[in-house]
């Protein structure tokens, strides 16, 4: 479907994924939590990685046709997730609850500058590596 071929190593990631999946999962349910919430949070963690590989499967021709920017294709990404994520909030009735998370606290002050300054690191790091192999600009007419 997306002309991928697996080898040895790609094995033994899955594998190593697997066992660190099970030994994780060996510890006693939550307490106040009922076997069908548990399988229900089971089942939509399997039903999120599924749509995610279908979205994989659907970006690839995009992405390899070589005419789309990789970072662009992750800030629309991006963007849609937190405006999915944004309406569920809003829809919640426990959206008071949700969005206390963000009031300011005195973290903040270390967090914020933080994550701008980290962020303009990366992109710096991240924009170099991907210069490279953006196409040469067409020379004028």
């Amino acid at each position: 479907m997306i002309a991928e071929t697996l080898t040895i190593p790609h094995y033994i990631g899955g594998a190593m994924i697997l066992a660190a999946v099970f030994i994780s999962t060996r510890h006693p349910p939550p307490a106040g939590r009922t076997r069908a919430q548990i399988l229900g949070g089971i089942a939509l963690g399997i039903l999120s990685i599924a749509l995610m590989a279908v979205g994989i499967v659907m970006a690839k021709p995009v992405l390899t046709a070589g005419n789309f920017p990789l970072m662009w294709a992750v800030a629309i990404r991006m963007m849609a997730g937190a405006a999915c994520l944004t309406l569920m909030v809003l829809a919640s009735p426990r959206r008071r609850e949700m969005l206390a998370v963000f009031k300011p606290t005195v973290q903040w002050k270390y967090l914020l500058p933080g994550s701008f300054l980290g962020r303009l690191r990366l992109d710096g790091a991240v924009g170099r590596r991907l210069q490279i192999h953006q196409p040469p600009p067409s020379p004028p007419s």
